[in-house]
């Protein structure tokens, strides 16, 4: 809970195309709105061995206001230098 908190935290300090798609409490993932095309931000995570989510239209193709959502989840185990490298 505490890492999901920590890299929600960093990618609202940071300035760019992604934002925390919805405000409130977090369990183990939460929804990052993606500037560029999900799958291009996908990609460019599997160039550094990073899985970064899952496309929130692929859970709800219908739902047009999620094609540019990545849904992110974050356990345990990484430690703070992976969520960073994210």
């Amino acid at each position: 809970l505490a890492k999901t908190e920590y890299l929600k935290t960093l990618n609202r300090e940071i300035e760019g195309p992604f934002a925390v798609a919805f405000p409130g409490a977090t369990f183990n993932e939460f929804a990052l709105k993606c500037g560029p095309p999900v799958a291009a931000v996908l990609h460019e995570l599997q160039k550094e061995q990073i899985l970064g989510g899952v496309p929130l239209k692929r859970l709800a193709p219908e739902e047009t206001a999620w094609q540019d959502l990545l849904l992110v989840a974050v356990t345990a185990q990484p430690r703070r230098a992976d969520l960073d490298r994210f």
